[in-house]
């Protein structure tokens, strides 16, 4: 949380500029979908793996979300995914035992359930699609 939180700091206070040489492509959809809804779009790319964790951290920062929706996102948003390797790595030896099966199973419905989130939310307003260019902060 330490490093999300300096990351989204860094974006701030370096801009879209600075971020969009190093994230490229990824990083205006990246910012276009945060932008969007604050807490709601921060928990769902933390949710599932959409984006880099370092991107979202500093676009995070350049798309104008507050600070405390972004830690309250970020902060939810991992919990589950942690709990799930965490028992991937604790059951990875007992790959037939159903605490491993449960793991999986697990990863997977967060995947997909926050890949069927996000695409709905992107889905319901059309008009800030990832193929626009975010306007610049």
């Amino acid at each position: 949380m330490l490093s999300a939180s300096l990351a989204y700091i860094l974006g701030r206070h370096l801009g879209a500029d600075a971020l969009s040489r190093y994230g490229g492509p990824k990083t205006a959809t990246a910012v276009l979908f945060l932008r969007r809804r604050g807490f709601a779009s921060v928990l769902i790319v933390r949710l599932v793996p959409l984006f880099p964790f370092w991107l979202v951290n500093y676009a995070g920062g350049i798309s104008g979300i507050r600070f405390r929706h972004y830690f309250l996102g970020t902060a939810l948003g991992i919990i589950p995914g942690v709990m799930s390797y965490v028992a991937l790595g604790a059951f990875g030896t007992q790959p037939l035992s159903w605490p491993f099966a449960a793991a999986i199973a697990a990863f997977i419905v967060l995947t997909v359930g926050g890949g069927y989130a996000a695409r709905r939310m992107q889905n319901k307003r059309p008009e800030l699609s990832s193929r626009q260019e975010p306007d610049r902060v």
